[in-house]
Formats: C-alpha cells, structure tokens, sequence
C-alpha cells in the first residue's frame, strides 16, 4: 500500500513519532536523574561514557530511530499537501535535537540541554498540528 495515497497510514506515522518523542522524554529525564556524566570533564572523553550507559544509550539510538521515522514521514508525506509542512517541521526539529544533544554530550553545556527540550517540543507541535489539519 503506498503511504502517500492513505492519509490514516501518515496520522499512524505521526501519532507513533509522538509516542516515540513521549519515550525519548521520559529517558532524557531518566538519564539527566539516575545516569549523571562525570564532573570536570568535557570533549571526546564523555561520548564512552555515554555509551556505556543504558540509559543514555537507549536515549541515543532511540533518537537515531526517530530521525529515521521523520524522514521516512517527509518522504511519504511529499504527495499530500497537508502533511508536508508538519512533516518537514518536525524533521528538522529531531535534527536541531539530535545536534544539540550531541554537542551536549562533549560539552554538558546546559544551553544544549535546553534546545534539545525546544526540538522535543517542536517535534511533538509539530505532529500534533499534522493530526489537526488531517482530520
């Protein structure tokens, strides 16, 4: 069945990004209350240690998945009008996450921190709003 013709596969699409976002929330905060990163320390050191956290690595790849699943949105979402520009929002809302918990990762900057929960936010809007305008 081709997504781009059924526009219930896209609000499935888009309701399991949000479920997902929702899962990526609750490890973010996990990770910041029960997997703390060293103190003192910044730069490449961190990227082990974060990996060596499941935790954080569960937050990792789960991020990874969600850059997949917005993409595979846009692609699918490119013959339906009314679900390109959430789609497209959204995508670019995971990307500006995903750098910015990169970066919070060598840095602990808490700037990246905070434009990593801005991406999360405008993530979910996003896809809400693609709900909304589906109906």
């Amino acid at each position: 069945m081709d997504t781009a013709k059924n526009p219930k596969s896209l609000k499935q699409q888009a309701l399991g990004l949000i479920v997902g976002l929702a899962a990526q929330y609750l490890l973010g905060m996990a990770a910041a209350m029960f997997a703390p990163f060293p103190e003192g320390q910044t730069g490449d050191s961190l990227w082990p240690f974060a990996w060596q956290q499941p935790i954080i690595a569960l937050h990792i790849v789960l991020g990874l998945a969600l850059l997949a699943g917005a993409v595979y949105l846009v692609l699918q979402a490119r013959r339906q009008r009314v679900w390109l520009v959430p789609a497209g929002t959204g995508l670019v809302a995971i990307v500006v996450a995903i750098m910015a918990g990169s970066s919070f990762i060598s840095s602990q900057s808490e700037a990246y921190s905070y434009v990593m929960a801005v991406g999360f936010l405008a993530a979910i809007l996003a896809y809400a709003w693609g709900l909304y305008r589906a109906k």
